[in-house]
């Protein structure tokens, strides 16, 4: 099951995070927040991802998590 994910968080990261963060798409908003985009393979690796955020202390304003298998269909 590949998740569609999207995260906001407060800060700014550049894209040379990109391979810590699983080859997610790291662009910044351009007023103080980062996203991050992509697909994640389950809900452990979407976990994940927050506990890699939570340790760089970042804060997280919006998180999107969809399920690609049912889109597809």
């Amino acid at each position: 099951m590949m998740l569609k994910t999207e995260i906001i968080i407060v800060g700014k990261l550049d894209s040379q995070w990109s391979d810590w963060f699983e080859g997610l798409e790291i662009s910044d908003h351009g007023s103080g927040y980062t996203i991050f985009r992509g697909d994640q393979l389950d809900q452990s690796a979407v976990f994940g991802m927050i506990t890699r955020l939570a340790s760089l202390g970042m804060t997280i304003v919006s998180m999107t998590v969809q399920n690609q298998d049912n889109h597809e269909k």
